[in-house]
């Protein structure tokens, strides 16, 4: 019992301190790193130094931004202006860079790794439960285990005014163009050239907005 009864004490002890060293950087963040027209919500977890926030924009509750796990100083997440993370978004830089433009709608539940980097441009719409992984693992050998193969990452680019559908997987190497649509549920593991609309698993085209349009190509 007296053995429980240290042992629940620690953790106590060290939950405290994480609780305490991720309010203190909340406050660190607000005042050095977000603009005084953003809001960062009072439960939403900033871990790492390298955080920044532009005007205008949404950090929700329970949102979480992590950088600097991995002791890279390169390592960021740089937020434009106008910009709404929703609840439960999760980011983690894991030795990458999160760039991220104006005028974009990061809905729940999301979750980014950027190893290998995630650039997402202007007024970028994505869904909820949409997963991206800017990394992969190497296994072509059979004669060791998975994990002890290292890893490939190439880094996946979002380009303006791209929509992507709830439930969406964008898998490393993916660039998707202008103006392109991702129809929920898709798999994207090859490039989407602008205005084109995919769909499945894994994402294929199934048509262009041009052809919704009377107006002629730029």
């Amino acid at each position: 019992m007296l053995g429980l009864s240290f042992g629940f004490t620690r953790h106590l002890i060290r939950s405290a301190r994480m609780e305490l060293r991720i309010r203190w950087n909340w406050f660190r963040i607000f005042a050095a790193c977000v603009k005084t027209s953003s809001r960062l919500g009072w439960n939403a977890r900033c871990v790492g130094r390298q955080i920044f926030i532009g005007s205008n924009s949404l950090i929700d509750e329970f949102a979480c931004l992590y950088t600097g796990m991995l002791r890279e100083e390169a390592e960021y997440i740089r937020i434009g202006d106008h910009t709404v993370v929703r609840p439960y978004t999760q980011i983690y830089t894991w030795g990458g860079r999160v760039d991220i433009g104006d005028y974009c709608s990061l809905n729940p539940f999301i979750v980014m790794y950027a190893t290998g980097g995630i650039c997402i441009g202007n007024s970028v719409r994505i869904a909820a439960h949409t997963v991206m992984v800017a990394s992969s693992h190497k296994f072509d050998s059979t004669d060791r285990p998975i994990r002890e193969q290292g890893y490939t990452a190439v880094g996946i680019t979002i380009e303006d005014d791209v929509w992507i559908g709830a439930g969406c997987h964008i898998l490393d190497g993916v660039h998707i163009r202008r103006g392109a649509v991702v129809a929920a549920n898709s798999v994207v593991r090859d490039d989407v050239e602008e205005f084109d609309m995919v769909a499945g698993v894994p994402a294929r085209k199934i048509g262009s907005r041009w052809t919704r349009s009377t107006g002629p190509r730029q």
